[in-house]
């Protein structure tokens, strides 16, 4: 259903409220708090462990104020250490390479989902100037989307 979406994920809101027409301060709030919902719903031991991939919503600087402790992102890349030796170390290398590999996987595959709910809440004539020629919104995050959302729709004037 959502691409790299792994079998069982589920958020607690599956389809995000529609905004019909210009987002306005109030459907964007709304729209935040949903994304933000979804994204807490997923497990995740980064950033203290409680907030699940909140940080996929929010700014670094915004969740540290809700979590008190920094959400680093899985490394791209898992790899296994130089001084394993076999057999118990590097059966115990592999373990945690596979563990790595699959959380990494996870928080793409919540990202991709999160943003594939946005862009179908909101009108692409909203946030098309952030899409690429040839990738449309392959390289944009969610962050991405709802910051440039808020900075354009979502300030009260």
């Amino acid at each position: 259903m959502f691409g790299l979406e792994p079998s069982g994920l589920t958020f607690t809101k599956p389809e995000l409220t529609a905004i019909n027409g210009e987002p306005t301060p109030a459907t964007m709030t709304l729209l935040q708090s949903e994304l933000n919902g979804n994204a807490i719903s997923v497990a995740s031991n980064r950033g203290g462990g409680q907030f699940g991939h909140l940080a996929l919503t929010l700014s670094g600087a915004d969740y540290l104020a809700v979590a008190h402790e920094a959400f680093v992102t899985p490394p791209t890349r898992a790899t296994h250490p130089s001084t394993a030796t076999p057999p118990r170390p590097i059966r115990s290398s592999n373990r945690a390479f596979l563990a790595a590999k699959s959380e990494y996987k996870l928080y793409l595959a919540v990202g991709q989902a999160l943003k594939k709910q946005l862009l179908a809440a909101v009108s692409d004539i909203y946030v098309i100037e952030l899409a690429h020629p040839a990738l449309r919104y392959a390289t944009v995050t969610v962050r991405d989307l709802l910051a440039h959302l808020f900075l354009s729709y979502g300030q009260i004037t």
